[in-house]
């Protein structure tokens, strides 16, 4: 197996289960479809900006998510939020065979608060958080660059 090792930092962060993220509140199946859509979509155009080779035998996940003020939130609240996305991103686009631990693993979840955000956007009063995402992608040998 070889292993590589990529960063992607994103704009933004899902909604929190009791603000209706992952379509845990939502009023409206649809709603919840959406949005969990749209952050795959995110997730996805950043690993092809990126240039991550498809074909993952599987991937170990460490998620940091930064936000720009300090506020209680609960950790938990972000998880299904952020990694059903994320699972079904890296299937869809080909960079795994399946989302079963067995490929996809999430290692480290974690928060950070009160942080000055990557330069591309910290200027932009919009973008509140960001989120951090370390793949370790192991690949069987020869399908990688």
């Amino acid at each position: 197996m070889k292993r590589r090792l990529y960063t992607i930092t994103v704009a933004g962060v899902p909604q929190s289960v009791n603000r209706g993220g992952g379509g845990v509140r939502s009023a409206h199946w649809g709603g919840a479809y959406k949005e969990k859509k749209h952050w795959q979509a995110v997730f996805m155009d950043e690993f092809m900006v990126k240039g991550i080779p498809r074909k993952m035998h599987a991937c170990n996940v460490d998620v940091l998510l930064r936000f720009r003020g300090r506020y209680h939130r609960d950790l938990e609240n972000f998880r299904h939020p952020v990694a059903k996305p994320l699972a079904d991103a890296l299937v869809a686009g080909g960079w795994l065979e399946d989302d079963t631990s067995d490929f996809f693993t999430i290692v480290n979840f974690d928060m950070e608060e009160g942080v000055v955000l990557h330069e591309g956007w910290r200027n932009n009063k919009d973008v509140k958080g960001e989120m951090v995402v370390k793949l370790d992608a192991l690949y069987a040998q020869g399908r990688t660059p």
